[in-house]
């Protein structure tokens, strides 16, 4: 499929352009490059939001990896009536300085929403009405009856540049893969039996949880 859509590709373009220059010195001539889509500036405007908005929100839906979203809340939050949540609490608490969901998504590197969607390359989507309160990158997808999270684009493609946020920028601290990492090390180690017990977790969770 994908040696398919790499040919569909360069027939595209040996059709749509002509023969490449590639002598040295060769210049590009084009003077809309910028819009190859030839899109009216209204139109490019709202395909620009548009990927911005699928690189903030995890777009695959399909995605086997999820975290079940309340117990993961309960369990950085909640009170620390099992042995094990405790003990989560009191690492998170002392080694990594987190005690909250949002504490633990700043470890990971994710910026917060800016308080205007903004202009230009500072441009970040959002409803100003119902701004989001998580931080940039986190998304939730519905499954199995219940929420999982995991983390978009964004988490690793948004920088801050003068104070303000860019989308597409390089993130300089990003620790997604690390959260990944510690789940693929401990979540093994946690029978499905010893995480419903410590989170409260409900059937719908429990099963999302043995997928994962």
């Amino acid at each position: 499929m994908k040696t398919l859509s790499l040919i569909g590709l360069f027939v595209f373009n040996s059709l749509a352009f002509s023969a490449p220059d590639w002598s040295e010195g060769a210049t590009w001539s084009e003077p809309n490059r910028h819009n190859i889509f030839q899109l009216t500036e209204s139109e490019l405007l709202i395909k620009r939001d548009r990927g911005l908005i699928h690189a903030l929100n995890y777009p695959v839906e399909v995605t086997g990896l999820l975290i079940p979203f309340y117990p993961l809340k309960n369990t950085l939050e909640g009170e620390s009536n099992h042995p094990l949540r405790a003990f989560i609490q009191k690492i998170g608490a002392g080694v990594l300085g987190v005690d909250s969901l949002d504490d633990m998504e700043s470890w990971l590197g994710l910026h917060p929403y800016p308080k205007k969607p903004g202009q230009g390359v500072f441009r970040v989507p959002f409803n100003i009405q119902n701004p989001p309160k998580v931080r940039m990158g986190h998304t939730t997808i519905k499954r199995d009856g219940t929420l999982g999270v995991t983390y978009s684009c964004a988490a690793c493609h948004s920088g801050e540049l003068f104070g303000k946020v860019v989308m597409g920028m390089t993130n300089k601290f990003p620790r997604a893969n690390e959260l990944f990492k510690l789940g693929k090390d401990f979540m093994p180690l946690i029978p499905h039996q010893v995480f419903r017990a410590s989170t409260g977790a409900s059937d719908q969770e429990v099963i999302m949880y043995r997928k994962t």
